[in-house]
Order: C-alpha cells, then sequence, then structure tokens
C-alpha cells in the first residue's frame, strides 16, 4: 500500500555513495503516532532501482524452474553462498513495463519464454525497507519449457546460473527442509501451493 500524503520533514539529504548503487544519507523528523514530532534521525538508505520475479510452471511437464547462483551477501550472512531462488533482477530503463522486465530475465536467466498475456501478479513486497528502497514485484507464469540449458545468465553482469527444473513437489521439499532462504521464493513458493490446489 502507497501512503499519499504523511507528514514528513527532510532536513538533508547528501549522497554518500554512488556507483552501481547508490547510499544517500537522510536527516528528517516525521509526525509520532501521538501527533508530535519526532527528534531529527538520521538514516543511511541503499537507493537502487526496483526489481522483479517470476515463478515459472510448465502443466504438461509439472515442473517449475528455479535457478541457483553466488550471493556475497548470504556468505557474509553464514549462509550458503549458493542460494536456490526464483528468477528475479532489476528493471531497467529500456523495459517498457514490470511484465516486459520479466520477460527479459526469464530469457537471460533460464533461457525460457514467457507469454506477456499469461503474466500474473503475486504480490509486491518491500525487501528491506529499513535500509533501502528497493521493491519486488513477483509474478508467476504457465509456459512451456522446451529444451532447458543447464547453465545461463547474463555474461555481461558476470552472471553464472545453474538451471533447476523440478517437480513442485521436489520444489516444496526444498523449502520445508530449509533450503531456500530468498523471501520472494518462499512468498512465490507458497502461493504456488493454493494455486495447484485450486487448478
Amino acid at each position: 500500500m502507497k501512503i499519499k500524503k504523511i507528514n514528513l520533514k527532510f532536513k538533508s539529504i547528501n549522497k554518500v555513495f554512488n556507483s552501481f548503487n547508490k547510499v544517500k544519507r537522510y536527516k528528517f523528523q516525521h509526525k509520532l503516532f501521538d501527533s508530535s514530532w519526532s527528534n531529527i534521525i538520521s538514516r543511511e538508505i541503499l537507493i537502487t532501482k526496483n526489481a522483479v520475479a517470476i515463478l515459472p510452471y510448465d502443466r504438461v511437464k509439472n515442473k517449475v524452474i528455479l535457478i541457483k547462483q553466488f550471493r556475497l551477501g548470504a556468505i557474509l550472512s553464514n549462509y550458503n553462498p549458493f542460494q536456490i531462488e526464483i528468477i528475479a533482477g532489476l528493471v531497467e530503463k529500456s523495459d517498457k513495463d514490470l511484465k516486459s522486465a520479466v520477460i527479459r530475465e526469464a530469457q537471460e536467466e533460464a533461457g525460457i519464454e514467457v507469454k506477456y498475456k499469461k503474466i500474473q501478479p503475486i504480490r509486491d513486497v518491500l525487501n528491506s525497507s529499513g535500509s533501502t528502497n528497493e521493491s519486488t514485484s513477483i509474478f508467476f507464469c504457465e509456459c512451456t519449457f522446451k529444451k532447458i540449458k543447464k547453465i545461463k545468465g547474463n555474461l555481461n553482469e558476470d552472471e553464472n546460473i545453474k538451471v533447476l527444473e523440478l517437480s513442485p513437489r521436489k520444489a516444496f521439499e526444498l523449502l520445508f527442509k530449509k533450503k531456500i532462504h530468498s523471501v520472494n521464493t518462499i512468498i512465490a513458493l507458497e502461493w504456488f501451493k493454493d494455486y495447484l490446489k485450486s487448478n
């Protein structure tokens, strides 16, 4: 839910770091629940593009596509750096809309074609709103998996992605055994359980 108006006063906004991502330092006040004003608060926020993610499903094969790739943040948090996730990526200026970004990412990361009209939304999520402005729009699509290449990724972005073609049962097993840590993936697979029951 987006709030159209909120009692918020920015005292200053300064760039701290400017590269692939940006970090800005905000000094601000906001109205408290008792209608008084907070102290001046200082926070550094990672400013990045918004993201899309998709869980593709081939009903004929009864398979979903998940991917595995190296994630530095995982190992820095003492997790296995090779994380199992749904297809995801940042929205680029060249993308016409979110669904166009989904189509591009599905091709880049898994070599599969998803049809624009068959893409359906699951939900939008804030990834870590205390430290970044990034949000992710999670989607689902029924499609046909042709010959799947085991290794994919955008070489220009140093991606090295292992493509996993799994039965829903195997995907849910990975979820149950806590082999999946990506919030977007957990949300998508939990939604998919209900989808299968109703379809």
